[in-house]
């Protein structure tokens, strides 16, 4: 047993051909013609736009931005050229760095944390500092007084 094609006619051929002339003319007129300028303005645009950014956000960090070793640990870090109200923070050891006066050099703002070396976690080092401004600008007498001072709290329970 073997597979036959059917048998054809002499009309199948017609609506191909039709077909075939119909996508043609459409894009032979004005309409095919502003289908595809749309259409090609849109893929260049997908295309072009990240490269076009890159280069404006290169030129941008180069006007405005300089890039200089970090003053504690060497790191690179970009600062804000001129800006010293708004400092950068290091990544590698959390000191914040700005431009220096002249601008053409870095200087560090604060003793940088000392998260990994006292093996003390960000957190721990958080809530010390918050402890150590609640007490009062660190009065050893009122320090003292406060620590050694006993609350007594009755609970009533219902």
């Amino acid at each position: 047993m073997s597979f036959r094609p059917p048998d054809q006619k002499d009309g199948d051929l017609v609506p191909v051909v039709l077909a075939l002339f119909g996508f043609a003319a459409f894009f032979m007129s004005p309409f095919g013609t502003f289908f595809f300028a749309i259409t090609n303005t849109i893929i260049a645009g997908v295309l072009l736009t990240p490269v076009i950014l890159f280069f404006v956000y290169q030129l941008w960090s180069a006007v405005y931005m300089m890039e200089g070793a970090c003053p504690t640990c060497g790191q690179a870090v970009k600062v804000f050229k001129g800006e010293s109200d708004n400092p950068n923070f290091c990544v590698n050891c959390g000191a914040s760095v700005r431009s220096a006066m002249d601008g053409k050099n870095l200087e560090i703002c604060n003793v940088p944390p000392d998260f990994g070396r006292t093996g003390n976690s960000f957190l721990d080092v958080l809530i010390s500092n918050l402890n150590d401004e609640d007490e009062g600008g660190g009065d050893p007498q009122a320090k003292q007084k406060r620590e050694t001072t006993v609350i007594d709290v009755n609970i009533e329970e219902e």
